[in-house]
């Protein structure tokens, strides 16, 4: 029996390294061949990279949006394979498939102190999570499976049997971790930890576990503060703590929480989505069920163990809050990974315990049981690892081979590198003055950095607008790349979000070429765009819509712009995260961007772009939608301009191509 025991380990743990070749096999395979999104994902950390590898410092030189320590934990594997475009996509995807395979193992074996546990939960955690989880696998646009391991390593340091002061500097360095990869990561461990150390005083009568907890977290907090001082200096440091702990929750939801993207604006959307209250009452129940459960334990390894478990739980619910910003259903899967781990961490530590404790004959069985069920996780899991060798991983790499064995941009790429060296000149000579929305490889082919935020989005807060704008007013860029409207489905919203920055492009620059995603432009126009004014209208009260006062105009396509001078008035605003439930939205219809446009809290003028094909009659109101009462908007006065599109700008706001048809003929080269 011993033997087939130690047979049945060996396989859990062959297929453990199993797991984890075909998960790094499919790392290094999926860039081999790029193609990636521009306005997101691979360019979001790429910037960052590039721009530590010139020396430039975090905080000083450029902010990164999902927490600091991203792109410095990324670095070192960049470096190590040549910082090239494959070298940071190499290192996001193999540091996500490690960080997905550490926050099993840490969990399953800090929490069973058994090596044979260890192996059978941790396949188990595996093959189940994979299915389950996979956004978290892998290096999704926000590395949201990165950046929400930390939490369960502090979960993992809280049930280790280490000293109180050895425990306490771990869960220190774990809560600085969990701070530079996401300030909301950070700060929901921080309230949940501080939440479970007060019900551990209240249970044991004793001030101790505040003392301890509260030595944790300014450990934590000194320890990221010394991170942040070490890659910008005193200033890089104050102005990376503004960013990620002013600007972008200041941002997060009537920037990037309003439409297009989802939101709760009334309680029987709550009540109603589907992804959102399922979620929320599962790890509700188990949160319940845990903290009730560790008040009534007794024995202080299952207290120990109660009591990790409750932090990580509560940190889910409290991750759930995003959700309140952005109602997509990736916002809930740090809420549904606590309570997978939960129950992981559980299951690893009371069946060690009950099969140490228990009687033989029923040992016997709960071992033979949980045996069977991993090994049909294990069949499923190698089923499912071969289709992806097959049909993924070895296409890619005989794709490759055909190649000449060299990482390649994809034709697409190619071609858009072509048009942007037809229009700029080829790479090498004096570096040119470029400035795109969202910079990425034609900066990284020119040697040349945004002078600003590498993503328009990202320049959050009053302040960085305001420098964004000023900057490229300074810099006078000889070349200016924006996104396709038919490529990008964002871009409608971001002209209305930034038509300050749009109206300088379009009255300063000469669209000169259109490449698959992207139009580029130039300094300079021949002859400039003409402006009407069409005086002054009289925007009512909330519901109610008014038609534009057009004049005529013989272009086919014009912008009318609208400058709305408003008051906002909202009771909650001083209160954290419910003070930014109110949306209160510019309604646009019969346009060719119809749709909603968020207004700015800390603004009171704002100017908004109306698209309008020649014959339409457009007209707009405001309304505030929002899950608190006592939100409104009114509309103080408004005033009308019309610019009249002339056919060489069409592009701007027509679809002129599909993307379809890309040459694949065009071979601009390797990567750069």
């Amino acid at each position: 029996m011993r033997k087939l025991r130690l047979a049945v380990l060996s396989l859990f743990a062959a297929d453990v390294v199993f797991w984890i070749a075909v998960r790094l096999a499919g790392a290094v395979t999926l860039p081999l061949d790029f193609n990636g999104f521009p306005t997101d994902g691979p360019f979001q950390t790429f910037n960052p990279l590039r721009r530590i590898a010139a020396g430039q410092h975090g905080g000083v030189d450029f902010q990164f949006f999902h927490g600091l320590g991203v792109p410095y934990l990324l670095y070192p594997l960049y470096a190590l394979f040549g910082k090239t475009l494959y070298a940071a996509e190499l290192s996001r995807e193999i540091i996500s498939v490690f960080a997905f395979a550490l926050a099993v193992v840490a969990i399953v074996y800090a929490a069973s102190r058994d090596v044979p546990a260890t192996i059978v939960w941790t396949v188990a955690g595996l093959g189940l999570y994979q299915t389950v989880f996979q956004p978290l696998a892998i290096a999704w646009n926000s590395m949201l499976g990165l950046r929400s391991t930390a939490p369960v390593i502090f979960a993992a340091v809280l049930l280790w049997p280490a000293r109180t002061r050895t425990r306490a500097i771990g869960c220190g360095l774990a809560l600085a971790l969990s701070l530079a990869l996401g300030s909301e990561q950070g700060l929901s461990v921080i309230v949940a930890f501080a939440a479970m150390q007060m019900w551990l005083a209240m249970k044991r009568r004793t001030l101790r576990p505040l003392a301890e907890g509260a030595a944790s977290v300014t450990m934590g907090i000194g320890a990221y503060v010394v991170f942040l001082l070490s890659a910008g200096g005193p200033a890089g440091c104050r102005n990376a703590l503004r960013y990620a702990f002013k600007d972008v929750p200041g941002d997060q939801f009537w920037y990037f929480g309003s439409p297009p993207n989802a939101f709760l604006s009334r309680w029987l959307d709550v009540v109603t989505e589907p992804y959102f209250m399922s979620a929320i009452v599962f790890t509700l129940t188990a949160t319940a069920v845990v903290v009730v459960w560790f008040w009534l334990a007794s024995a202080p390894e299952d207290e120990g163990t109660l009591h990790a478990v409750a932090v990580l739980l509560i940190y889910g619910l409290l991750s759930g809050a995003a959700y309140l910003g952005i109602a997509g259903p990736a916002n809930r899967l740090p809420m549904l990974r606590a309570v997978f781990f939960a129950l992981l961490a559980l299951a690893a530590h009371f069946t060690v315990r009950y099969l140490r404790d228990g009687s033989t004959a029923a040992r016997r069985v709960i071992r033979i049981s949980i045996y069977v069920f991993v090994l049909l996780v294990v069949i499923a899991d190698v089923w499912m690892s071969v289709l992806d060798v097959d049909t993924l991983i070895l296409p890619r790499y005989r794709a490759y081979v055909a190649a000449g064995r060299h990482p390649r941009l994809s034709p697409r790429w190619q071609w858009d590198l072509a048009i942007a060296h037809h229009v700029i000149g080829a790479p090498g000579g004096v570096k040119p003055r470029i400035w795109s929305t969202f910079a990425g490889q034609i900066q990284s082919d020119y040697a040349v950095f945004n002078p600003s935020f590498d993503y328009i989005i990202h320049a959050l807060g009053e302040e960085n607008r305001r420098a964004y704008l000023d900057t490229f007013r300074g810099t006078k860029p000889e070349y200016v790349e924006t996104m396709r409207r038919s490529l990008f489905s964002y871009e409608d919203w971001l002209r209305a979000m930034h038509w300050d920055f749009y109206s300088e492009v379009l009255h300063h620059y000469t669209l000169v070429a259109i490449s698959s995603h992207s139009l580029w432009w130039k300094l300079g126009r021949a002859a400039p765009l003409v402006e009407h004014d069409a005086g002054s209208i009289h925007v009512g009260p909330e519901g109610q819509m008014v038609a534009l006062p057009l004049p005529h105009f013989e272009s086919r396509l014009a912008v009318a712009v609208i400058t709305l001078n408003y008051r906002l008035t909202n009771r909650w605003a001083r209160v954290p995260v419910i003070g930014q439930l109110p949306r209160h939205l510019v309604i646009v219809h019969g346009a060719a961007n119809s749709g909603s446009v968020a207004l700015s809290p800390y603004r009171t003028v704002v100017q908004i772009p109306v698209f309008v094909w020649h014959g339409q009659r457009p007209s707009i109101g405001v309304v505030t939608e929002s899950l608190v009462p006592g939100a409104s908007v009114t509309v103080l006065s408004a005033n009308v301009s019309v610019i009249d599109i002339d056919r060489a700008t069409e592009p701007f706001l027509a679809l002129p191509f599909p993307m379809e048809g890309v040459p694949i003929e065009v071979r601009e080269g390797n990567y750069r």
